[in-house]
């Protein structure tokens, strides 16, 4: 019995060794807490002008992250660096479950971005790691661990975050009450 656990724990560790990136998946992943987007140091609605994967190689634990260039058409809550204009760029580390080779650039997105050094949402579901922000002093696209990045498409969304963020009535009840209604009614977050 000993030398069957003895032989499976080596198999287990040479599977690590050969694939190191199984050590920072999230085991399953778990659904959007729409309150984390309180976590949030932006939130912008605009259009994705430019969108690129930046493929690090062996120099880190992950194999690549993504450049979103983004013209913001409205600033829905917090500051941004914007030196370029309506301009920015931030990045997006979607580390467990890969980002797209490619970004649909048609129509109007809002994006939760924090600053690198910012508060990350918690851990709600089973991780071996939490990674830093790929770029420091980059905004990163807001995301708990194991979770779905806040980049929203959704009209019914979008109106709903607008609401919860205009400077007016308890910010923290009507996150909640549109959180209830998000989940009673299936939605997913989905980008």
């Amino acid at each position: 019995m000993h030398s069957i656990k003895a032989y499976i724990l080596f198999i287990v560790l040479v599977a690590l060794s050969v694939y190191p990136r199984l050590v920072h998946a999230c085991s399953v992943m778990v659904g959007m807490d729409l309150r984390d987007l309180l976590y949030a140091d932006a939130i912008v609605e605009g259009r994705v002008i430019n969108y690129e994967i930046i493929d690090v190689g062996d120099v880190g634990p992950l194999p690549n992250y993504a450049v979103f260039t983004f013209i913001v058409d409205e600033t829905i809550y917090g500051e941004y660096p914007n030196e370029n204009g309506n301009f920015i760029r931030f990045t997006w580390d979607n580390s467990t479950f890969g980002e797209p080779a490619d970004w649909d650039r048609s129509g109007s997105i809002v994006v939760g971005l924090r600053n690198s050094t910012s508060e990350i949402p918690p851990l709600r579901g089973p991780s071996a790691t939490i990674l830093r922000a790929p770029e420091q002093n980059v905004m990163t696209v807001l995301q708990a661990p194991c979770s779905l990045p806040f980049i929203f498409r959704d009209d019914d969304i979008i109106r709903a975050v607008k609401q919860i963020f205009d400077g007016e009535g308890n910010q923290q009840a009507e996150m909640d009450v549109f959180a209830e209604y998000f989940l009673m009614n299936g939605g997913s977050g989905q980008y």
